[in-house]
């Protein structure tokens, strides 16, 4: 079948919300679920190595300090799981408005 993935964000209330959009069948979309601890976020770039892995990249803003995100799914975008640990980012990475901007998979190897 036909699956899709779109990544991006919209805004609510002065707040900028990361968004995964996923599309099994080509007409009708699904979001996933974000953890409720992110002040303000986006993702910018999505990429599968098949029809059931895929990861999503971005940033996301806490306290004051942008640092980068990293969604994968490993069920066609049913599920996702997000890597949220600022203790891993890159000493200065935060600094302005910075996060991952492209995300490119072939096989298990993602750059």
């Amino acid at each position: 079948g036909l699956i899709c993935s779109a990544v991006g964000s919209y805004v609510i209330g002065g707040t900028e919300v990361p968004v995964i959009a996923v599309s099994t069948n080509g007409g009708a979309w699904t979001y996933s679920s974000l953890p409720n601890t992110i002040d303000n976020g986006s993702f910018s770039a999505v990429s599968c190595s098949n029809s059931t892995n895929c990861v999503a990249v971005g940033r996301y803003d806490l306290n004051s300090h942008t640092y980068g995100m990293i969604a994968t799914t490993t069920n066609g975008g049913t599920s996702w799981s997000y890597t949220l640990d600022s203790s891993k980012t890159p000493a200065n990475f935060d600094d302005g408005n910075k996060g991952f901007q492209s995300v490119s998979c072939n096989g298990n190897i993602c750059v």
